[in-house]
């Protein structure tokens, strides 16, 4: 247990101790995608608590990739300055902050023009996991839905979200790749049928990621990038697929 409050470094970042508050949505921004005085005095409150980091709820590289309107964006320069001013007041407690950047794919709520585009329109390939959950359905992504253009476009977007993270101060940045979000989506031999390079093997189906994590490298000199992985994506009637790993694997 004195492990867990012993310091620790990776890579340039020095951690106090080796508790980490995860990436909790509590979705108290404003509407614009600007971080306001409610998410900054939650996060100011929170570092109060003595971890060694803490991961910020998802920010997203575009206003049409959040899952709701009332969440942070870092899709332009102008919202910057609303995320420097959380990193201040996070590093104030002596505590080291990280962002998590996510692109919600075919969970998205209110944009019908891109959810038309991501997902498959074959309503036969609905994936319900709760009658009652709103996020749903998942659809499986495929070329004509979601072009390797716009898959382009995605990775710069990620890019630039991770420039102005860099801007404002973060410690590091987490890439969210669970949750049935896109790159999920794309990780997901469940979801993901595409042909292409895109598609396949579990190398091609983590293509996007990789393209992701290098083009953020390109911005980020020693800033770490960390990926938030899904454990499973299946739902009950489904078996775990044979080029995964079972609970007890991992």
């Amino acid at each position: 247990m004195s492990k867990l409050f012993e310091e620790i470094t990776i890579k340039n970042m020095k951690l106090k101790n080796r508790i980490v508050m995860p990436p909790i949505a509590v979705r108290n921004e404003e509407k614009g995608g600007f971080v306001n005085e409610t998410i900054l005095n939650y996060y100011e409150k929170m570092s109060k608590l003595g971890m060694g980091l803490l991961i910020t709820e998802n920010a997203f590289p575009s206003k049409e990739s959040r899952v709701m309107p009332n969440q942070m964006l870092l899709s332009d320069d102008k919202f910057i300055d609303g995320h420097k001013e959380l990193v201040k007041r996070v590093h104030n407690n002596d505590v080291k902050i990280a962002i998590e950047i996510n692109h919600a794919g075919a969970n998205l709520f209110d944009i019908p023009e891109l959810k038309n585009m991501l997902m498959n329109k074959d309503e036969s390939n609905f994936v319900f996991e709760d009658e009652e959950d709103s996020r749903k359905p998942l659809k499986s992504i495929n070329e004509e839905d979601l072009p390797k253009e716009k898959i382009r476009e995605i990775v710069l977007s990620f890019k630039e979200a991770g420039r102005r993270a860099r801007d404002a101060g973060y410690d590091m940045i987490e890439i969210h790749a669970g949750h049935g979000f896109l790159i999920n989506q794309f990780l997901s031999p469940m979801i993901n049928k595409r042909k292409d390079e895109y598609g396949g093997s579990p190398f091609n189906r983590a293509r996007i990621l990789f393209e992701i994590i290098e083009e953020m490298k390109s911005n980020l000199r020693d800033i770490l990038i960390s990926v938030r992985l899904p454990i499973a994506d299946n739902p009950p009637q489904y078996k775990f697929y044979d080029d995964g790993l079972s609970v007890d694997d991992g």
